[in-house]
């Protein structure tokens, strides 16, 4: 229906009261608000100081960014080198002290996988798989037993699970190598079975039907690796940091006690 010969807008605009959110962008969000809030009914002054506040606080938030990613990096940093000591409490206790302050951060984003990794350590073994072994089968029985979780189509995986072939033949009757995939997105029990032949695999391979073991050991990108003595996990991470003087320390330290 129209009036005083205007046309009715197919469109309606609900006034909303004028909000702000964390800001993730810079000039284009500010534009966007002020699109918005006019569109809303929000007063035109009232907006534009709100708005000033906000570009004040971006401004802040950009310049406070690099020093934030710095700190973070040295938190990352000290946390490895607890991990490097096999001071795993240490570690945890450095990560419970950095979260909180450098969760959002970029750098954080892509290495904070660390403190979920050494959070695991301690953590009871979950059963094996009963079924779905593509060669193989295994137990916990054994001492020690290095859970490896892979994807075929991953490229890092291709580089790192082909290397714990020879961990298994170097360390036969002291540890236990299991791989593990999910056959995610391109895989496919064929690609497995190609996999193994291709990198000439020995070690039992089985499928992580439902992904449960990936959840129980909180693997998220892989390759990852879990080792556990005794049935509890002692050391989870990427198996490039399970180099051979970190499997003999470990190896010593568990010897000792």
């Amino acid at each position: 229906m129209t009036t005083g010969g205007s046309r009715a807008s197919p469109w309606r605009v609900v006034p909303a009261p004028c909000r702000s959110r964390s800001l993730r962008s810079g000039a284009s969000l500010l534009s966007l608000l002020l699109a918005v809030g006019l569109a809303a009914g929000c007063g035109y002054r009232k907006l534009e100081a709100r708005i000033e506040v906000l570009e004040l606080q971006l401004a802040q938030q950009q310049r406070s960014a690099p020093n934030l990613n710095a700190e973070a990096r040295r938190a990352v940093e000290g946390v490895r080198d607890h991990v490097r000591a096999l001071d795993f409490q240490a570690a945890v206790e450095a990560c419970d002290e950095a979260e909180p302050r450098y969760a959002r951060t970029r750098l954080w984003e892509h290495q904070g996988q660390i403190c979920r990794d050494v959070r695991v350590v301690g953590r009871d073994a979950a059963p094996l798989p009963t079924q779905g072994w593509y060669q193989g089968g295994a137990s916990l029985d054994a001492p020690l037993t290095l859970l490896a979780f892979f994807e075929t189509w991953c490229v890092h995986c291709r580089r790192e699970i082909p290397k714990l072939q020879a961990v298994s033949e170097r360390l036969e009757g002291q540890v236990d190598v299991v791989a593990l995939t999910q056959v995610r997105r391109s895989a496919t029990d064929e690609t497995v079975r190609d996999f193994i032949e291709d990198y000439g695999l020995t070690f039992p391979v089985a499928r992580d039907e439902d992904g449960r073991l990936s959840q129980h050991y909180d693997v998220r990108p892989v390759p990852a690796t879990v080792l556990l003595h005794r049935a509890k996990v002692v050391w989870r991470g990427h198996p490039s940091l399970l180099d051979d003087a970190t499997f003999e320390a470990l190896l010593r330290q568990l010897e000792d006690g």
